[in-house]
């Protein structure tokens, strides 16, 4: 298995040999199938022994995406270059990158230490827990880095009506985020009790329903943190 894994980044260097146009179907399907990219993870399993992808094209558009998208924010807030700059190594390297890592490795040890059906096994790969946490990001990053991006202009405003539907934009993000997540821990057979998962949607909605009476825009303050993050704030 790392030997599978050693090959995932040097493959990044032979764009010919790069998936993409596989990647990008699987884009697709984590916005109207979801199922089907776990079915590809089972697919790779039956075929190669393993669920985790070995080809890099799919966090790599989602590296791009990420790039266009914080360049966007950063013209939209009017950040000098070096903001824009800052701002994009930001939102690649520790919203994309090092955040995926570190959500790896905790679901990794919560695959197989709480929804394992033999605890202590290691059952579940660290590489598939990376992937899981890609296929439910992409679309959360549509929403987050996309949708809220072209609505920027609107949702920066103050108002009662803007804050409902920037707020509602993050909920339905982060809500799918859940739903994906569940989604590629539950075809797993080894796995148990993987609805608990699910759990973590009510604290988003108690937030969600808290935030309006408070006055809080959940975009705006993203795009406070946006600022502050380059330190141009």
């Amino acid at each position: 298995m790392m030997k599978q894994r050693w090959k995932f980044l040097p493959r990044l260097l032979k764009f010919r040999h790069l998936e993409l146009d596989s990647a990008l179907q699987q884009v697709l399907w984590t916005v109207a199938y979801p199922k089907r990219v776990f079915r590809y993870h089972q697919d790779q399993n039956e075929m190669r022994g393993y669920r985790a992808r070995d080809d890099p094209s799919f966090l790599l558009l989602l590296c791009v995406f990420m790039s266009v998208s914080a360049i966007g924010y950063g013209l939209w807030l009017q950040l000098p270059v070096t903001g824009v700059i800052c701002g994009w190594l930001w939102t690649v390297m520790v919203d994309c990158l090092a955040t995926a890592v570190f959500v790896a490795v905790v679901m990794w040890l919560i695959a197989n230490k709480l929804l394992s059906q033999q605890p202590g096994h290691n059952s579940v790969e660290w590489a598939y827990c990376f992937d899981v946490h890609l296929n439910a990001f992409f679309p959360l990053a549509l929403g987050i880095y996309g949708v809220q991006l072209l609505l920027w202009p609107l949702l920066s405003r103050s108002g009662m009506a803007i804050s409902l539907l920037a707020n509602t934009i993050w909920l339905l993000s982060t809500g799918y985020y859940v739903y994906m997540t569940f989604l590629g821990y539950s075809v797993l057979p080894s796995s148990r009790h993987t609805t608990l998962l699910l759990y973590t949607v009510l604290p988003l909605l108690v937030l969600y329903i808290t935030a309006l009476p408070l006055g809080w825009n959940f975009s705006s303050a993203f795009g406070t943190l946006f600022a502050w993050r380059t330190g141009t704030a």
